[in-house]
């Protein structure tokens, strides 16, 4: 599941200075929680030959999920305003508290006043720009059929400053 990703965004090159990681067979040795990840970026001097997995230096996570019963949030609410934009749904619930520990997790590794991640649910995704208060969620779009606002997305991340990127400069 994230080969064929991690190869197109080698391929081309979309997130120069940076290097992705698949991480999802490696925990955090630094956590008792067993955190693992999916895909991480990390900048490109991070040490990767021992930890795969270090919260510390993460810039952005990247979590999959195989197909949409894990779909976290539902777009459907905005139409109907008596209902939540969360997924109710186990899966959902469960997929949303573990994106929810991970960035936890870098929150409480990293001096940041917020940072970014992305969402791939089958052939759709979401971005997210998580803060100390909570998560802005794009809608779902098909990266799939139409990858340029992913594209887009990883070519920009790896182009803006440190502190666009979220870290704290105070």
């Amino acid at each position: 599941m994230y080969k064929p990703f991690i190869d197109a965004v080698e391929k081309h090159n979309l997130i120069p200075g940076f290097r992705i990681i698949d991480a999802s067979t490696n925990e955090d040795r630094n956590s008792n929680l067993r955190l693992k990840p999916d895909v991480n970026i990390y900048k490109a001097g991070v040490d990767l030959s021992i930890d795969k997995v270090q919260f510390d230096k993460m810039e952005l996570d990247i979590e999959f999920k195989p197909n949409e019963n894990y779909e976290p949030f539902d777009d459907q609410p905005k139409r109907v305003s008596n209902m939540s934009f969360e997924s109710s749904s186990i899966a959902g619930q469960l997929t949303r508290g573990q994106f929810t520990e991970y960035t936890n997790e870098i929150f409480s590794r990293q001096h940041r006043c917020f940072l970014f991640a992305v969402f791939i649910c089958g052939p759709f995704a979401r971005l997210l720009r998580w803060d100390h208060a909570g998560a802005v969620v794009s809608e779902q779009f098909n990266y799939i059929s139409d990858s340029r606002l992913l594209v887009d997305f990883l070519w920009r991340f790896s182009h803006l400053s440190d502190e666009r990127r979220g870290l704290d400069q105070s």
